[in-house]
């Protein structure tokens, strides 16, 4: 969501690092729960390891990283503005 109507959405999506407490508040904590990773790109998951390789999770403010959306986004939010005036 890069143009300038849309960017609102962007601060208002469920952040990853919260999934796994949010799956067990809904559907509770036994031993059969699955184990839920919180994976960002460059992340490996090896025999159900977490191997946290991802150099965003340096860049995390929060747990989000919503504010590096306008640095890497940089042409495309541009080419939208172009686009829809």
């Amino acid at each position: 969501m890069l143009h300038s109507s849309q960017r609102w959405i962007n601060e208002r999506r469920f952040p990853r690092s919260r999934i796994p407490d949010y799956y067990r508040q809904i559907y509770g904590d036994s031993p059969a729960t699955p184990q839920i990773h919180v994976m960002y790109p460059g992340d490996v998951l090896n025999d159900n390891q977490l191997m946290p390789y991802s150099p965003y999770r340096a860049k995390l403010r929060a747990g989000t990283l919503n504010h590096l959306i306008d640095d890497q986004y940089k042409e495309e939010i541009a080419a939208v503005g172009k686009n829809n005036g």
